[in-house]
């Protein structure tokens, strides 16, 4: 699964993570395609889908959804080769399309004159898009304007953070990417990175304004923009102050947040406090897989306790009956354990295109089939004391 520590993304997309607002509503997808290629050690990136989707908390149907006649018409208009066309036609494709032919403004890397140009570039410059039976596979280049920007002028982000990212119980649509978290966290890590190191390098002094963020940029980053149409101002001053306190708290941000009414302008400051050792989902009030699993398990348990303490009251002829009813399915679980085992350790496992450059992926799935054989060997022999 994709999650290294943290990876090398460029600092001018951390601080401007709305940059790809002008995508619609495939903007979310683009970042986190770029999140995603960063994390990669080689140029090409490679994306087996339902892995992204199960990593980066989308929704295979939807990702997959077929574009309306507008965005065909579009990608037609970009000059994407028409017979390619139909296969790059869902919100995914749509995405790629869209990092290849639109043109990204931000500044570059300082020439050896000491001048910084600012100019169009693209972000993708070459897709290949498979659709396969055991799910679609992409493979996308980086530009080298990009490639450039990741490996002079980038920063760090801990991915594990950006992923607990998600949409809580509270909400429609529970686990999929929050949107406004993901775009703030990018904004933040960067600002506590940024801090950090005019401090450790002296020259906090020449940045007196380093601690005050413009409110209106701030409500940019997060979309908040649009609810200023049909809400009061204090309405979104509101929900942009509980956002920024959520993701400030974070381990590896750790900025207090201040907003004040001045001069009839919302001003946000900044507490720098010190790094925490939190997990992730403690503090952004989110839920990570990990945990949600976690508290199955401990479930489980609970569960299966309650049940043996109920059988052990039994005869033990009944109680007999009771723990062969119970072999039946662990007889069918063994047997399924057991031919997921012997695939992964087999060559076709091992090679399989769903492990393609994620050998990872494929020791993780094979220590736990490992584990699972042994937990129903242990239940299947049980040993029977009389009552």
């Amino acid at each position: 699964m994709l999650n290294p520590v943290k990876i090398r993304v460029s600092q001018h997309l951390l601080r401007s993570p709305h940059l790809f607002d002008a995508l619609g509503a495939s903007s979310n997808v683009c970042r986190d395609l770029v999140i995603w290629a960063g994390s990669m050690k080689e140029p090409v990136a490679k994306l087996h889908v339902p892995t992204f989707c199960k990593a980066m908390g989308y929704e295979s149907s939807n990702l997959m959804r077929r574009c309306t006649a507008d965005q065909v018409k579009e990608i037609r208009e970009s000059g994407w080769p028409e017979e390619d066309v139909d296969r790059f036609s869902n919100m995914l494709g749509l995405a790629l399309v869209r990092l290849v032919t639109t043109n990204f403004i931000f500044p570059h890397r300082k020439t050896p004159d000491g001048n910084r140009h600012i100019e169009g570039s693209k972000i993708v410059k070459h897709v290949d898009y498979n659709v396969k039976k055991a799910g679609s596979v992409v493979e996308f280049t980086l530009s080298e304007e990009i490639l450039d920007e990741n490996r002079y002028s980038y920063q760090t982000i801990n991915l594990d953070e950006y992923l607990s990212l998600r949409t809580s119980g509270s909400e429609k649509r529970v686990g999929t990417p929050d949107d406004a978290a993901r775009k703030m966290y990018l904004r933040l890590i960067q600002k506590r990175q940024r801090w950090d190191y005019l401090i450790a390098s002296g020259d906090i002094v020449h940045f007196p304004n380093t601690p005050i963020d413009k409110y209106s940029e701030l409500v940019k980053v997060a979309g908040y923009h649009y609810l200023l149409n049909y809400s009061p101002e204090r309405k979104v001053a509101y929900e942009l102050h509980a956002l920024l306190k959520r993701i400030g708290a974070m381990p590896s941000i750790r900025l207090k947040p201040t907003m004040a009414l001045k001069m009839g302008r919302y001003e946000v400051s900044w507490t720098r406090l010190p790094l925490g050792k939190e997990k992730p989902a403690e503090v952004a009030g989110t839920k990570l897989v990990s945990r949600v699993a976690s508290e199955k398990r401990d479930t489980s348990k609970r569960k299966a306790k309650s049940k043996q303490a109920a059988e052990a009251t039994l005869p033990l002829p009944l109680r007999a009956t009771v723990l062969k009813q119970d072999n039946r399915k662990l007889l069918a679980d063994l047997e399924d354990t057991t031919k997921s085992l012997k695939w992964l350790e087999s060559v076709q496992g091992r090679e399989s295109k769903f492990y393609m450059g994620k050998p990872e992926l494929h020791t993780q799935d094979l220590h736990a089939a490992r584990q699972r054989l042994a937990d129903i060997q242990e239940q299947l022999t049980p040993q029977l004391q009389p009552g």
